[in-house]
C-alpha cells in the first residue's frame, strides 16, 4: 500500500511537472510568435517607406513594438466600421475559427477513420493500394479547388433535384448548413491522413497474437474492435490528428476567404490590408493559442489512453530536469569547431587523391550474384505501380518545364479588347474557343499561353525552394540530433514548436512582404525555405539520435575519426534514401504553399492592380507564374470558370506528381535495399559541381547582355550634365507646365532630339504633341494677417517661413477672413471622419493639428483653415496643384510658433488644445474662444484657363523586319524611354526652382541615352521611343495612349515597356532605386544588367516624389512599366537647392550605363 501510494504521488508530481513546463513552453511559443510577427510587420512598413533597416534598429523596434502591445493593447477596434470592444472582437472571431476547425477535425476523424477501419477489416489486397490512392488524392488537391469542386456539385445539385436554390449555402457565417461545405473542405487532408494510419495500424494490429487469442475465446468482430484493436489504434490516429492540426491552420485563411467564414484567417487578411498591425498580432497569436490549446490537450490525452505513457512522460520529464544542467558543456566554440570540421570532411571527400587501386578479376559467383541483384532490383521498380506512374507525371512535368512555350504560338504577355470570334463580338475575359484554346483573362491574355509559358517559372521556383529548405533542415538537423541536449539543441526545439504553432500560410506572406515581394523569386525561396526547415530538421534530428549509439559509431570513434568525418562519412549516408524521398514530397508541400499564396494575392513580383471599368481591382502579374494567375480567381470563376480550372488542375497534377512520385520513391528503396552511396561519391559531386560551373559560365557568356555591356559603357555623362545646366537655367524659369518657360525647354529638348537623329513623332511631322490641359499657377503672393477691429493689418506673418500653401488632394485655392479659432479632437478610434458642421464655424478661420486635419471633415463654407506642421521641410519644399476648378476656401500649413501667436489672440495655445482634446470622446470636436481676425489670402493666376500640356516625342524606327524571320513584325513593338521635363517653375515671391536633380536629370540621360543607341553598333529591333512629357510635377502620370496619337500611324503600333526616368543624378543613397510598383520583369532585367555592370540597384529606395504619388504606371495596361531613381533622391526634391551644383556626375554615369544596357536589351530581344 505505501508503494502503491508513493507511485500514485510520484505520478501526480509528474503530471504536475508536465503540465507547468508545456504552460511555460506555450507561453515562450506565443512570445516568438509575437516577435516574428512584429519584426515582419516593422520590416514591411520599413520596405514600403523606403527607409533602410539594420538589424539593431529592425531588433530594437520589434522588442518596442512587443512592450507596447503587452502594455499599452487598444481596447477598441475599428472592425467594419464599427468600434467593437478588442476582447469582444477576438473571442467572437476566435470561436468562428475554433468551431470551424473541430468540426473539421471530427469529421476527418470519423470519414477518414471509417474508412480506414472498413478496409482493414475487409483484408482485401486492393485496399491497401487504394487506401493509398485516395489519400495521395486528398494531399495533392489544393483547398480552393476543392471548394470550387463542392461548390460546382452543390450547385449541380439543385438542378438534378430541380431546387429553386443550391441545398448548401455557397458562402457566409452560420452554425447551419453554412458549417458543411468549409468543413469539408478544411478537413480533406486530415481524412486523407488519418484513412491512411488508421488502415496500416488496423491491419498490423489485427495480426497479433492477442487478437488472435480474442478471435479464439470466441468474442465478435465488434467486441474485438471495441476492447482491443481501436484502443490500440488511437495513439497513432490522434498523433495524425495533431500533425494534420498544421495543415488545417495552413488553409484556414485559403478556406474562410473561399468562403467568406468570419473567422481568424480571415480576419488576419483583412486587418492586414487595412494596415492593423496590433490586430494582426491579435489575430495570429489567437491561432497560435488556438494550436497549442489543441495540440496540449493531446498530449494531455495520451497517458490517459495508455498507462505505460504515464511512466514514459515521468522518465521524460526526469531526462528533461538532468538535461537543462549540463547545456553549457558544449559552448558556441565546439559547435563552431564541429562545423568546422564538417565542412572539412566534406572538402577531403571532394579533393583527396583520384588514384584507385586496380580492381580484382571478379568471380564467377560475384558475377551470378550481381546479375541477381540487378534483376531484383529492376523487378522491384517494374512492379511499383506508384514509382513507374509518378515517373511518367515526373516526365511530363519536365517536357512541360523546358517545352511548354513551343507548345503554343500565343504571346502570353499580349492583351486584347473588344474582338469578333467566330463572327460575334466579344470582350475580355474570352471564353474558350478557335482563337483562345483556354480562354482568356480579364486583360485579354490567352490562358494557354500563360500557363504553358508559367510552366518553368513556376516549377524552377518550387525546385530551388525545395533544396532550400532541405539543405537547411538536414544541416540543423544533423547538428542538433548529434549535440543533444546542448543549448543548440534546445533552441532548434523551441523554434520548431514557434515554427509549428506559426500557420505556415501567414508566416510565409509576412516573410514575402516584409523582404519585399517586388524582389522576385529570391524572397520566395527564403521565405519557403524559411517556413518549412522544421519538419525536415525535427525528422533528422531524430534519426541522428538513433544513429549515435550504433556500433559502427562507436568503431569509428575508437579509430580516430571526428566529428566531421563522422557526420558526413557514415550518419550522412545512412540519411541519404530518406532524405531524398522527404524531398521529393517537399516539392509536393512547396506547390501547394505557392498556390494558397497565389489565390491570396501572393504572387511572383506582386503585379499591379488594374481598376477595370464596369469591374472592380483586377491583379494581374506581367509574367507568365501559375500563382499569379489564382490572385482573382474568388472574384471571378464562377462567372469565368476557366480562369480558375486550368491554373487550379495544372497545381493538383504538379503536387499528385510529385506526391505518387515520393510514395512510390519510398517502396522502391525499401524493397529494392538499394545503395544509393554508390551514385553519390566523390566523383559524382566533383562532376554536378563542375557541370554547374561550366554552365553558368556559358550562360552568362553567351547572354546577349553581355554582349551589349560595351554599348552601354559608351554612355557620356559628361554630355548628360551639360544639358541638365541648359535645362536648369533661369532662361528656362523653372520649366512649369503651361508656361512660356516650359514651351521654351521643350522647344530645347525637340533641337537636341534632331540633333541626335531621332526622327520626330509628335503634331505635323514635328516633335511637339501640345494637349489642352489647365492648371492654376500660383503667381500672387500668399498672405496670412492679423486684422485690427478696423480692418487694417496689425501683423503680417512671413511667407515660407511663418506659413505656406498646402498642396493636397482637393482643391485648396481661396481668399477669406474670420475669427481665428483652434479646433480640438478627441482621441481613440473612429468609425468615420468627424464632420465640423457648426454654424458657428462659417465664420472662423480654423486652426488644427494635422492628425485632426487629416480626420475630420470641414462641411460648408469656412474663411480658411491653417494646419499646424512640426517638421520644418514643409516650409521650403513647393508643389503644385492638379485642379483647376472654383474657387475653394483656402488651406495653408502654418509653423507651430505661427500657431501659438494665432492661438494667443483667442486666449488659448496648441497645449491647452491638446488638453482639451484629451477630455473629449473620440467623436467629438471642441473649440477655443474667438480670437483676432485673420485674413487668408491663396489666389492662383487667372490665365491657367488656357494652358496647354506640352509633349516632346523622337523614335527610332525597328530594324526588325530587316533581320530575317526571328526579327518579323519586332518593329512594331514600342519600347518607351520617358522622362517629365516641366518643373516647379519659380515662387510667387520670385524665387528660381531650376529642379536639376528632378527631373532635368532624368530629361538630360534620356538624351543620352537616345545618342548612344542612335550611333551605338547594337541598332533596335523594336521601335524606341524617347518621350519628354508634362504633368510630372503635378503628380500626373504618363498617359501612354496620348502620346502614341500624336503621330499619325503609330496607334497600331503595341508598346510593349514604358521606363521612367526621374532625380537619377542626386541621392543621399549608394544604390539605383526602382519604384517596387514597377514590373517584376523589367526589374529582374535590371537588376541583372547592375550585376553585369556591378552597379547596385534595390527596390527599397526613395525616389524624389516618394509618397507623394504613384508614378509607376503608364496608363496603358498593355505595357510593362518601371521607374528609375537614384535612392534618396527625394532629400532635396521640391527645394531651391535642387540645383546642377548637387550632380553627382559618377551617379549620372551609373544610371545612364544601366538603362542604356536595359533599353539596348528591350530593343533587341524577345526574351528579357
Amino acid at each position: 500500500m505505501v508503494t502503491s501510494s508513493n507511485d500514485e504521488t510520484f505520478h501526480k508530481l509528474a503530471l504536475r511537472r508536465a503540465i507547468a513546463r508545456r504552460v511555460a513552453n506555450s507561453l515562450l511559443v506565443l512570445a516568438g510568435i509575437l516577435l516574428l510577427t512584429f519584426l515582419a510587420l516593422h520590416l514591411a512598413q520599413q520596405g514600403r517607406q523606403g527607409l533602410p533597416v539594420t538589424v539593431r534598429s529592425a531588433v530594437t523596434e520589434t522588442l518596442r513594438q512587443t512592450v507596447d502591445y503587452l502594455t499599452q493593447h487598444p481596447k477598441e477596434y475599428i472592425w467594419h466600421k464599427e468600434i467593437v470592444p478588442a476582447g469582444a472582437l477576438i473571442f467572437d472571431l476566435f470561436t468562428k475559427s475554433l468551431g470551424l476547425l473541430l468540426v473539421s477535425m471530427a469529421a476527418a476523424t470519423l470519414i477518414g477513420g471509417g474508412l480506414g477501419v472498413r478496409a482493414a477489416l475487409a483484408r482485401n489486397k486492393a485496399a491497401g493500394p487504394l487506401i493509398v490512392a485516395i489519400s495521395i488524392l486528398g494531399m495533392s488537391t489544393p483547398s480552393f479547388l476543392l471548394g470550387m469542386l463542392f461548390w460546382v456539385v452543390n450547385v449541380k445539385t439543385a438542378g438534378w433535384l430541380r431546387m429553386d436554390q443550391a441545398p448548401l449555402p455557397p458562402v457566409g457565417f452560420g452554425w447551419d448548413l453554412h458549417l458543411i461545405m468549409p468543413a469539408l473542405v478544411l478537413a480533406a487532408r486530415p481524412i486523407a491522413q488519418i484513412m491512411q494510419v488508421t488502415y496500416v495500424s488496423l491491419s498490423d494490429v489485427l495480426n497479433q497474437d492477442y487478437m488472435r487469442l480474442a478471435k479464439a475465446k470466441g468474442l465478435s468482430e465488434r467486441l474485438q474492435l471495441a476492447h482491443h484493436a481501436l484502443k490500440n489504434i488511437t495513439i497513432p490516429v490522434l498523433t495524425t490528428l495533431g500533425t494534420s492540426l498544421r495543415f488545417a491552420l495552413a488553409s484556414l485563411p485559403v478556406v474562410e476567404s473561399f468562403f467568406l467564414w468570419e473567422g481568424l484567417g480571415l480576419a488576419i487578411l483583412q486587418a492586414f490590408t487595412l494596415d492593423m498591425p496590433t490586430l494582426v498580432a491579435d489575430l495570429i497569436v489567437s491561432l497560435g493559442v488556438m494550436f497549442l490549446l489543441i495540440n496540449q490537450g493531446l498530449e494531455i490525452v495520451y497517458p490517459l489512453i495508455d498507462a505505460r505513457l504515464r511512466k514514459q512522460a515521468a522518465a521524460v520529464e526526469d531526462q528533461l530536469d538532468e538535461a537543462w544542467q549540463p547545456l553549457a558543456a558544449v559552448s558556441v566554440k565546439e559547435a563552431l569547431a564541429g562545423v568546422k570540421q564538417s565542412l572539412a570532411g566534406y572538402w577531403n571527400q571532394l579533393t583527396r587523391g583520384w588514384s584507385r587501386k586496380p580492381a580484382r578479376a571478379p568471380r564467377a559467383e560475384d558475377v551470378e550474384y550481381a546479375r541477381k541483384e540487378r534483376k531484383r532490383i529492376a523487378r522491384a521498380g517494374v512492379t511499383n505501380l506508384p514509382l513507374v506512374g509518378g515517373s511518367l507525371m515526373i516526365l511530363a512535368l519536365l517536357g512541360l518545364a523546358i517545352f511548354g512555350a513551343q507548345m503554343t504560338a500565343a504571346d502570353p504577355f499580349e492583351s486584347h479588347n473588344i474582338m469578333i470570334i467566330e463572327g460575334q463580338v466579344y470582350g475580355p475575359p474570352f471564353e474558350p474557343s478557335s482563337v483562345f484554346a483556354w480562354g482568356s483573362d480579364a486583360l485579354g491574355r490567352d490562358i494557354q499561353a500563360l500557363v504553358l509559358h508559367g510552366a518553368r517559372q513556376t516549377l524552377s521556383l518550387a525546385l530551388f525552394a525545395m533544396l532550400a529548405r532541405v539543405m537547411l533542415g538536414l544541416a540543423i538537423g544533423m547538428a542538433a540530433g548529434w549535440w543533444r541536449h546542448s543549448w543548440f539543441d534546445q533552441l532548434v526545439s523551441g523554434l520548431i514548436n514557434v515554427w509549428a504553432a506559426f500557420p505556415v500560410t501567414v508566416f510565409a506572406m509576412l516573410i514575402i512582404l516584409s523582404l519585399g515581394i517586388e524582389r522576385g523569386i529570391n524572397v520566395f525561396i527564403i521565405a519557403f525555405c524559411v517556413v518549412g526547415w522544421g519538419e525536415i530538421a525535427q525528422f533528422v534530428r531524430g534519426q541522428v539520435i538513433a544513429q549515435k549509439p550504433a556500433l559502427y559509431i562507436e568503431a569509428a570513434r575508437s579509430v580516430g575519426a571526428g566529428t566531421g568525418q563522422i557526420l558526413t562519412n557514415h550518419i550522412l549516408p545512412h540519411l541519404i534514401p530518406s532524405v531524398l524521398v522527404m524531398a521529393v514530397m517537399e516539392m509536393g508541400g512547396v506547390l501547394m504553399l505557392l498556390a494558397d499564396l497565389g489565390f491570396l494575392n501572393i504572387f511572383l513580383g506582386g503585379g499591379f492592380r488594374v481598376d477595370l471599368f464596369g469591374v472592380g481591382i483586377y491583379h494581374f502579374s506581367d509574367i507568365p507564374e501559375w500563382g499569379s494567375l489564382l490572385a482573382n480567381i474568388r472574384n471571378w470563376w464562377r462567372s469565368y470558370p476557366w480562369v480558375a480550372w486550368y491554373p487550379g488542375m495544372m497545381f493538383f497534377f504538379s503536387i499528385l506528381a510529385f506526391n505518387v512520385w515520393g510514395e512510390g520513391l519510398r517502396r522502391f528503396l525499401e524493397e529494392s535495399r538499394i545503395n544509393l552511396n554508390r551514385f553519390m561519391n566523390r566523383y559524382t559531386a566533383s562532376a554536378a559541381v563542375g557541370l554547374a560551373v561550366i554552365t553558368v559560365v556559358l550562360f552568362r557568356s553567351a547572354t546577349p547582355m553581355g554582349m551589349y555591356r560595351s554599348q552601354a559603357l559608351e554612355f557620356n555623362a559628361a554630355n548628360t550634365l551639360a544639358d541638365i545646366e541648359a535645362l536648369s537655367s533661369p532662361a528656362f524659369a523653372g520649366r512649369e507646365s503651361g508656361t512660356d518657360g516650359n514651351m521654351a525647354a521643350a522647344e530645347f529638348i525637340a533641337r537636341r532630339m534632331e540633333e541626335i537623329g531621332l526622327f520626330p513623332a509628335g503634331e505635323k511631322n514635328t516633335y511637339i504633341q501640345a494637349l489642352r490641359n489647365p492648371r492654376f499657377h500660383l503667381s500672387q503672393m500668399p498672405r496670412l494677417e492679423i486684422l485690427d477691429e478696423t480692418g487694417v493689418v496689425s501683423e503680417a506673418f512671413t511667407y515660407r517661413e511663418d506659413f505656406v500653401e498646402r498642396i493636397d488632394g482637393f482643391n485648396t485655392f481661396g481668399v477669406g477672413a474670420g475669427m481665428v479659432t483652434g479646433v480640438a479632437l478627441g482621441e481613440g478610434e473612429r468609425v468615420d471622419p468627424v464632420i465640423l458642421m457648426d454654424p458657428a464655424l462659417y465664420e472662423r478661420v480654423l486652426v488644427m493639428r494635422e492628425e485632426v486635419f487629416q480626420q475630420v471633415t470641414v462641411n460648408g463654407i469656412v474663411p480658411g483653415v491653417l494646419v499646424v506642421t512640426d517638421d520644418a521641410s514643409v516650409m521650403e519644399k513647393k508643389y503644385l496643384s492638379p485642379f483647376f476648378a472654383r474657387l475653394n476656401f483656402p488651406v495653408m500649413n502654418i509653423s507651430e510658433e505661427t500657431a501659438e501667436r494665432l492661438l494667443a489672440t483667442a486666449g488659448s495655445s496648441l497645449a491647452e488644445l491638446d488638453a482639451l482634446g484629451a477630455t473629449l470622446p473620440p467623436d467629438k470636436y471642441g473649440l477655443t474662444g474667438e480670437g483676432s481676425l485673420v485674413s487668408v489670402s491663396l489666389l492662383p493666376d487667372e490665365e491657367g484657363y488656357h494652358d496647354r500640356y506640352i509633349n516632346v516625342i523622337g523614335y527610332i524606327p525597328g530594324i526588325g523586319s530587316d533581320t530575317g524571320a526571328r526579327g518579323q513584325g519586332m518593329d512594331s513593338q514600342v519600347i518607351v524611354v520617358s522622362a517629365y521635363f516641366d518643373g516647379l517653375g519659380t515662387g510667387p515671391d520670385g524665387t528660381l526652382y531650376a529642379g536639376a536633380n528632378d527631373n532635368a536629370s532624368g530629361v538630360a540621360s534620356m538624351l543620352e541615352i537616345a545618342r548612344v543607341l542612335k550611333e551605338g553598333d547594337y541598332q533596335p529591333k523594336k521601335t524606341i521611343m524617347f518621350v519628354a512629357w508634362s504633368g510630372g510635377e503635378r503628380f500626373e502620370r504618363l498617359v501612354v495612349d496620348n502620346v502614341m496619337n500624336a503621330k499619325t500611324g503609330f496607334t497600331s503600333l503595341t508598346v510593349e515597356a514604358v521606363m521612367q526616368l526621374s532625380g537619377v543624378g542626386y541621392g543621399t543613397g549608394s544604390e539605383v532605386a526602382i519604384d517596387p510598383e514597377s514590373s517584376y520583369r523589367l526589374i529582374a532585367l535590371l537588376q541583372e544588367a547592375g550585376e553585369r555592370l556591378n552597379i547596385p540597384v534595390t527596390t527599397r529606395g526613395r525616389g524624389p516624389h516618394f509618397g507623394l504619388a504613384s508614378f509607376a504606371r503608364s496608363g496603358s495596361n498593355t505595357a510593362v512599366s518601371a521607374m528609375v531613381s537614384w535612392d534618396g533622391s527625394d532629400h532635396l526634391a521640391h527645394t531651391v537647392l535642387d540645383t546642377p551644383q548637387i550632380i553627382d556626375v559618377e551617379k549620372i554615369q551609373k544610371v545612364g550605363e544601366l538603362m542604356t544596357l536595359a533599353v539596348t536589351m528591350l530593343g533587341r530581344e524577345i526574351d528579357y
